[in-house]
């Protein structure tokens, strides 16, 4: 299946969910790693909850430059922690925004430990309706939102955010995720994953 896909110049991006005890099936991850190898995708892992899928397939479809609809109206406000499990020095990142599609007022804070970041300003922003993912209610015709500012780290001004915040439903805590990186010069933080203890809407 591989190579016949590789041969049509379809190009696999397998997501694999471990198993109920947190292991991967290995054969499972041989077929899947196999079809990412021999097509040139890459092989996505989520824990058994599902969380970050979302998160994936998203970015999933923008590496292969798939056309997704731009809203230019709406807003998405809310917050939640996020366990960083792969950086022990910031086991939990908490952040708290209103961000709007067109307009403002616009805020970001993001605390980690020892550090917080206030945004002053949105410099970029785009809204987004993926057809895989559906916001559930309200319905606001788009379920992610992702952009840039620059603001200060603790205290200091001239740190940048990218970042990227998406509503899959509810509970929040279970479905939404979020992508941030900070940055005063050198990387400062990389995190992504599910949100807990929290949610974020979309409003139109």
């Amino acid at each position: 299946m591989a190579d016949a896909a590789a041969a049509a110049g379809v190009v696999i991006q397998p997501i694999l969910v471990a198993l109920s005890g947190g292991t991967f099936e290995p054969n499972a991850v041989a077929i899947m790693q196999n079809y990412a190898d021999v097509t040139g995708g890459t092989l996505t892992q989520v824990p058994f909850s599902g969380e970050g899928t979302a998160f994936a397939i998203t970015s999933l479809i923008q590496d292969c430059g798939g056309d997704i609809p731009e809203v230019t109206e709406g807003r998405m406000t809310g917050g939640g922690s996020v366990y960083h499990e792969d950086d022990k020095k910031n086991p939990r990142v908490t952040h708290g925004f209103t961000l709007h599609c067109d307009g403002g007022p616009n805020s970001l804070e993001v605390n980690w430990p020892g550090n917080k970041f206030h945004m002053e300003s949105l410099t970029s922003v785009t809204c987004k309706d993926f057809p895989l993912i559906s916001e559930g209610n309200p319905v606001a015709g788009f379920d992610t939102i992702e952009g840039s500012g620059v603001g200060r780290l603790n205290g200091v001004p001239g740190a940048t955010v990218n970042f990227r915040f998406i509503d899959a439903g509810e509970p929040g805590s279970v479905a939404d995720s979020v992508m941030m990186t900070i940055s005063n010069g050198g990387q400062v933080l990389e995190v992504s994953g599910t949100i807990q203890k929290g949610n974020q809407q979309a409003h139109k």
